[in-house]
This record gives structure tokens, sequence and C-alpha cells, in this order.
């Protein structure tokens, strides 16, 4: 066998590996372990296969070296999306309740942080790649490290391209046998197309484009398209469409008819036949609570955090609807509520308590709920009053947050995925999606099997209903987050 064609089945194997991981990690929801040593295997192959491949390289540069090489720019690669295994990796992620609440409370400084670092990691392994693989080129530092970072969004945006081709096609072509062969194939697409950009980065030729006979493309094609449509249809789904999720009127306002968070919007949506209204509440420094969602308030022209100030200051310059009030009104209207306990760095650490003990038995006698951020107030509440449903609200879709114990989950519609969905409901915990507004994300939702959707156009998703086959375009298009 000639060297060329060797090299062929190299490249070829590790496109198998690529789209192997990809289908199996996706179906790993409880262990862990199983997910970490999925990714060590798969990485360890390619970088195997890759360092078996011809390259531009500097031939005093010792193999083991290049090993490492390669394969801690591999790691690095894995948030622009290759074979799909960020999303899994980071929603394994081990985290406690309270490094989650941090986590979410300092997320845009620390996304920040995040994207410098990166900077600085890719800036690293740019330079150990330009000695290692490009020596014969004349190439500054800085333009070796540009040419990496637009490599990797390359990888990023043409991921999402061919996503969105795929899901137009989709929208065209619905039919049973259609749909099969498109998810089969975007697995295939994505792949190679990450391969390849992979194969750029480490300066090694792409031999599937270089001199390939009609004959051994289609036969590769056709075997790649049988394996991968074989092995999705032995899958069963992750999740189950759903026409009949509870909408929960966020912040208490249909279409804008209403102030958020106020009384007089409750009165005026809580005898429509919602199953529940979504509200926000704020505590004092005094240890009153107020409805209130924005942690900070102005006083005298200068923005100070609600739980810095006692009730009667903010009295003083603002009307803010008591919370006491608030739930006994609803309680008239029989109008079960869902309550957002709003938190900050500065919390009282016993809100949770001070919540529970103060509205505990309206609360449970009116069948209400908390959701939060916050999951030490969510368990002191869960502590005091097992009979108060309590739910884990993520602005961060990703970590370990399936392995806290919260009742129910309320996620973020943003990057919502089947993946997150179905290990949130393990254990017959619901989730409920938010904020679902446009048509799109309301319909996304339903076919991810949500519970319930929290939103601003409760008078809107009420009309709105999904046909699993005719919409499954939009769960392709959902794929954008299996790869981010």
């Amino acid at each position: 066998m000639s060297v060329d064609n060797q090299n062929k089945i190299k490249q070829l194997g590790l496109l198998v590996v690529g789209i192997a991981t990809n289908l199996i990690i996706s179906r790993i929801l409880t262990s862990s372990v199983t997910t970490f040593m999925i990714i060590f295997f798969s990485l360890i192959i390619q970088t195997y296969l890759l360092t078996s491949l011809p390259v531009k390289t500097n031939t005093s540069e010792p193999k083991f070296r290049r090993y490492l090489l390669i394969i801690f720019s591999l790691i690095i690669m894995l948030p622009a999306g290759i074979m799909g295994i960020f999303t899994p990796l980071k929603m394994n992620i081990p985290v406690s309740g309270v490094m989650f609440t941090w986590l979410t409370i300092n997320r845009r400084i620390l996304l920040v942080i995040g994207l410098i670092a990166y900077l600085i990691v890719l800036f690293v392994v740019s330079m150990w790649l330009k000695s290692t693989f490009h020596t014969s080129e004349v190439v500054s530092s800085v333009k070796k490290w540009w040419f990496l970072i637009v490599r990797l969004l390359e990888l990023v945006l043409g991921t999402f391209a061919i996503i969105f081709v795929m899901a137009g096609v989709a929208r065209i072509f619905n039919d049973s046998l259609g749909l099969k062969l498109i998810d089969a194939s975007l697995v295939i697409l994505v792949n190679y197309y990450q391969l390849s950009i992979s194969l750029k980065i480490f300066g090694i030729d792409n031999q599937w484009r270089i001199g390939v006979k009609l004959w051994q493309f289609i036969f590769v094609v056709v075997c790649l398209l049988g394996m991968v449509a074989g092995i999705q249809l032995k899958l069963n789904p992750l999740v189950t469409p759903r026409n009949n999720a509870e909408i929960i009127v966020h912040r208490g306002v249909i279409n804008n008819n209403g102030l958020y968070n106020r009384i007089s919007s409750l009165k005026k949506n809580g005898d429509k036949g919602y199953p529940y209204i979504e509200m926000d509440i704020q505590e004092t420094k005094d240890h009153q609570f107020i409805c209130q969602h924005d942690d900070y308030i102005k006083i005298n022209g200068k923005s100070k955090l609600v739980n810095q100030l006692t009730l009667g200051e903010i009295q003083k310059y603002h009307s803010v609807d008591l919370f006491k009030d608030y739930l006994r009104i609803a309680g008239t209207l029989h109008q079960r509520l869902v309550v957002e306990l709003k938190v900050t760095n500065v919390s009282n650490k016993n809100m949770g308590k001070t919540f529970i003990r103060q509205f505990g038995h309206q609360m449970a006698s009116q069948h209400n709920m908390v959701h939060s951020i916050g999951y030490r107030y969510l368990m002191q509440i869960k502590a005091r009053e097992p009979k108060v449903k309590v739910g884990l609200v993520t602005m961060l879709n990703g970590l370990g947050v399936a392995n806290l114990k919260p009742d129910f989950y309320t996620l973020q519609d943003v990057t919502l995925n089947d993946y997150l969905v179905a290990q949130c409901q393990t254990n017959d915990r619901k989730v409920y999606s938010w904020t679902d507004n446009a048509i799109y994300a309301m319909k996304t939702a339903k076919l991810l099997g949500v519970q319930g959707q929290v939103t601003d156009r409760a008078d809107r998703l009420k009309r709105v209903s999904i046909n699993p086959r005719r919409d499954a375009w939009l769960l392709i298009l959902n794929q954008v987050w299996d790869y981010a």
C-alpha cells in the first residue's frame, strides 16, 4: 500500500473516531466518569493518528514532545466544538451549589477574565506550533497567533454554517427518511469540516482533497452514512416533545399589559387561568421582602443594592409592593406563584431561612414554588418546609448542575439543548425554560420536552403548538449548542 493511501486511511480513522465520539458522548447522561474516560481515550487516539501523519516538522523535535503539543492543542480547541465534546464536558464538571451561585453572580467579569486567559494560552500554543510544525516559514509571533485565532473562528463559524444549511434543508425535506439522512449527514459533515481545520492548524495535508478517485469518495460516503444512520436508528431520543407544557407568566405581565412585579398586574392577570405567575423579590437590610427584580435601586441619584438598604430608606424614594401583600392577594385569586429569590454577593447568608420562616405556611398551603440561582437558600427553604418545591435558575447552561438536588430547574432558553434537558430531567425532575417570547423559541422548548415555559407572551404561547416532524428543523438548528 502506498504511503498516500496509508495516510488517507489514517485520516479516515480520525474522522471515524470523531464521529463515534460525537455520537456516543451525547448519550452519557448520568456518569461523569464515563464521559471523561471517553474524552480521554478519544483525544489519545486522535493524537496518536495525527502524530503519525507527515508534517512540515522540525526533525530535531522529539516525537514525544510533538505528541504532547498535539494533545494539548486538541484540548485547547475543545471550546471551538470539535467532536461535540465541549457541551457534555462542561455539563459534567463537578460544582457545588455555593460555587454555582458565585459563578452565576460573577459570570460577566469571569467571562472577560476567561477570554483573556484563553487568548494568552492560544499565544503560547501558537508559538509552540510555530517552532514545531512550521519552521520553514518566516512568520512573526503575532501573525502565527492570529493564524490560530482565525482558524478557530473558522472552525466555529463553519460548523454553525453547516448546521444552519442542514436545518434549512430539513425545513423542506421533512419526511421521515429525509430527516434521518439529514441527521446522519450533519454529523459527518461537521466532523469532516472540523478535521480539515485541525489538519490545517497542524500543517498536515488533507489527503482526501488530493487525488481521490470518485469511486473511493462515493464508497466512503455511503459507508459513513450507513454507519451513522444505523447507530442513530438504534438510539432513543434524549427528550420527548410535548405540547402541554405549563404556561408561566413572567413577572406577572402579559404582553406589556402592566408593570413588572406589581400587585396591580397580579390583579389584572391572576384570574386568567394560567397555572403560575412568576415574580421576583429582594430582601432588604432589615429582612423585609419587596417585589423587585433589579439588585440596585436609585437613591438620591446613586445606585445602591437593595439588600444594603432598609425598607424605610427605600420607601422614602420609591413606592414598592411588599411580598406579604402580593402573596395574600394571590391567595384570594387562587393564583399559584413561582417566586424568584434574587441573590447578590452580599445577600444575607440565612435569607432562605428568613423567607420560609415568614411565609412558609402560606407558600405551602397555596402550592407556590420558589426558584433562584442561590442554591444555599433553596436548601434552607427545603429543609424547613419540604412541601414547598424549590428550583435552580441557571444562566450558565453548563457545569454539573444536574448533580445538585433541587426539585426542578428553570433553564435559560438561549443555550438550551436536548442533552441539558435530559440530564436535568433525571430522577423525575421538571425542567422549565425562560424566557420563551419568540414563536421559534416557544416551539424549540416544546420540542425539547420542557414541562413549563416562562414567558412575557402568555397570550401568544397558548396558541403555539408543534408538529414534531414539520418542526424538526428547529431541533437541527438547536444542534448549534451541541458544539458550543
